[in-house]
């Protein structure tokens, strides 16, 4: 899908199981008025899933080169344990 701008707003990869195709991976992108992508997060797992178990957050710092500043990683087993993990880079 894409934004009034063209801009890609998110993918989802299927994967075809034998007998249906199964969501293994999305995602998702946000981008500021300049047309600068500022978000990248992909969840894995189960599209019916309104939790963030599997999901995966990068996040760029455009006054910083673009780089990439932070990541974010959430529980991917459901526990709660490590949700919100935050790694600066």
């Amino acid at each position: 899908m894409v934004d009034d701008n063209g801009n890609l707003t998110n993918v989802i990869q299927k994967v075809y199981n034998g007998a249906t195709y199964d969501v293994s991976e999305e995602w998702k992108y946000k981008w500021n008025p300049r047309d600068q992508m500022t978000q990248a997060m992909k969840w894995e797992g189960s599209a019916a899933s309104t939790d963030n178990v599997g999901a995966v957050s990068y996040e760029y710092c455009l006054s910083c080169d673009g780089a990439l500043s932070k990541r974010y990683e959430f529980d991917d087993t459901g526990t709660g344990s490590d949700l919100g993990a935050l790694v600066s880079g």
